[in-house]
């Protein structure tokens, strides 16, 4: 069986991780909203991808509002 590492995360990493995180889920929002408004083909061809990566970011700043203090992460 695969041993899980479990790793430390200090409050000054934490913040940064956190802003970070906040930061990919915003600009990828917008970046979402430009292509969709976009009547260019290869613009409109990245939607589906952009969705993805908007609702993996979106769980991972969720991961940050619903933990507000620093712990382990695995």
């Amino acid at each position: 069986m695969e041993k899980i590492k479990q790793y430390i995360i200090q409050e000054k990493e934490y913040s940064k991780l956190r802003k970070l995180a906040n930061n990919v889920y915003y600009s990828l929002t917008v970046i979402e909203c430009f292509c969709s408004v976009q009547k260019v083909e290869p613009l409109t061809n990245i939607i589906p991808i952009l969705k993805n990566i908007v609702n993996d970011a979106d769980m991972l700043n969720a991961y940050f509002i619903d933990e507000p203090e620093p712990g382990v992460l695995s």
